[in-house]
């Protein structure tokens, strides 16, 4: 019986924490994440994400590319948040707000203290300022790496 408990304290977590992101919609922000660094992450350490996207429809300043990151349970054990446009505009020479067709490539830098062994899920969604979607399609990427 105690099995069956925890169980389903999983599994209500798992579906709790999918919840929390947002419903694609169509013509809004295409990105994928294309690379991330150090491969052989171990617990508190910076691990850096690339990501590689293009725009279509007009975005402005106050939009967020949010990343979210999981251990192998599905339990959430890092959300990151960062305003795309100052982003783009500060590291990557890019001016905003972007137009239909722009492309962008943008690295972040997450750092947090995990014991997660093995791998991680990423998931990415991009944002407005009140919470509406702007992401045209999900994102989520397995990240492994040997457990140290």
């Amino acid at each position: 019986m105690k099995f069956l408990s925890t169980l389903a304290i999983i599994s209500l977590a798992a579906s709790a924490a999918t919840a929390l992101h947002c419903k694609p919609v169509e013509d809004g922000v295409k990105f994928h994440i294309i690379h991330y660094n150090p491969p052989e992450f171990t617990s508190d350490q910076q691990i850096d994400v690339t990501y590689y996207g293009s725009v279509l429809r007009p975005i402005d300043r106050d939009v967020f590319l949010r990343t979210y990151f999981y251990d192998k349970n599905k339990q959430r054990i890092h959300r990151g948040s960062v305003n795309l446009c100052a982003v783009i505009e500060k590291y990557h020479q890019g001016e905003c707000p972007l137009d239909p067709e722009d492309g962008f490539k943008i690295t972040v830098g997450h750092k947090f203290t995990t014991t997660a062994e093995d791998y991680i899920f990423v998931e990415t969604e991009v944002i407005d300022d009140e919470g509406n979607c702007l992401s045209d399609s999900e994102d989520r990427v397995e990240m492994a790496w040997p457990s140290s």
